[in-house]
C-alpha cells in the first residue's frame, strides 16, 4: 500500500477479491516513521520591518550516509521570510551568509536540534550599516558647515553638510567602492581638495577600520601674513602697529 496515493491499495484489493455490494466505512490510523521537519527564517530590521535579500546557509553537524557534507541555502523573500524544508531529525547550524543591501551581516550562528516532524522558527535582526565622516580643525575641534559630495562608480553624486558635531553620517550603503570630496570648507578654513575612498564589502562592513573610527578630515585655518619692511632697504621693521 502506498500511503497518500488515493485508492491504490483499495483498487488492488478489488482486483484480487470479489466484494458484495454493501456500504460501510473503513477507518485506519497512519503513523509516519520518519516525518520531515522545517526551519523557518524571518529577517527584520530594528523596527521589525521585513528585509528581503538576506542569504542564509543551513549545515548539519554530521555528514549524510554517503559521507558528503550537508548544506542548504535560501534567500529571504519580500516578506522577509524563507524556509528550509524536508529536514531529517538532527542538529543543525544556521548562519547568515550575506545581509540585505545596506545592512550589516549578523555575526551569530544559531544551533537547532530538530526532532521528527518539528518546525522551528528563527528571527534575525539586522542593523543598518553606517560610515561617519568627521570634519575637524588641526586642533581636533569639530567643524560645522563643510560640504561634501559622495558617490559610487558612475552613480549620481550626493551632497552632505557636516553638523554641529562636525559629522556626516552615511547609512544603508550597498556593497562597492565609494569616493568623497570636500566641495566647500567651513568659514575661516581652507578646503581639502583630495578625493578619498572607502569600500563596503558583501557583509555590509567597510574593508578598513573606518566603521569603528570613522573618516577624519582635517582643515587648516585661513591665515594672512603681513610683513613690515623698510621701503628703501627692504629690511624688516619691528614695532609697527596695524589695525
Amino acid at each position: 500500500y502506498e500511503i497518500g496515493s488515493g485508492l491504490v491499495g483499495s483498487e488492488m484489493c478489488i482486483r484480487d477479491r470479489e466484494w458484495e455490494e454493501t456500504s460501510g466505512t473503513i477507518s485506519f490510523d497512519v503513523t509516519w516513521e520518519n516525518p520531515k521537519g522545517e526551519i523557518e527564517i524571518e529577517k527584520t530590521d530594528e523596527e521589525g520591518s521585513p528585509l528581503q535579500g538576506a542569504r542564509f546557509v543551513l549545515e548539519k553537524r554530521e555528514t549524510d550516509a554517503e559521507g558528503a557534507d550537508f548544506q542548504m541555502s535560501l534567500t529571504t523573500d519580500g516578506t522577509g521570510k524563507g524556509c528550509f524544508t524536508g529536514l531529517e531529525p538532527g542538529e543543525y547550524v544556521v548562519k547568515e551568509e550575506k545581509p540585505p543591501a545596506g545592512y550589516r551581516r549578523k555575526e551569530e550562528r544559531r544551533e537547532v536540534t530538530l526532532k521528527a516532524g518539528e518546525k522551528e522558527k528563527l528571527v534575525f535582526v539586522n542593523m543598518e550599516n553606517e560610515i561617519v565622516l568627521k570634519k575637524q580643525s588641526e586642533k581636533g575641534e569639530p567643524l560645522e558647515g563643510a560640504v561634501f559630495q559622495v558617490w559610487k562608480g558612475e552613480e549620481e553624486k550626493k551632497t552632505y553638510t557636516s553638523d554641529e558635531k562636525g559629522e556626516i553620517r552615511l547609512v544603508r550603503l550597498e556593497p562597492g567602492t565609494y569616493q568623497y570630496q570636500e566641495m566647500t570648507a567651513p568659514e575661516g578654513y581652507i578646503r581639502d581638495p583630495q578625493i578619498y575612498t572607502f569600500t563596503v564589502g558583501e557583509d555590509g562592513r567597510p574593508e578598513d577600520l573606518s566603521y569603528e573610527t570613522g573618516h577624519v578630515i582635517f582643515n587648516m585655518p585661513t591665515r594672512t601674513e603681513i610683513l613690515k619692511v623698510d621701503g628703501c632697504t627692504g629690511e624688516a621693521l619691528e614695532g609697527a602697529v596695524l589695525t
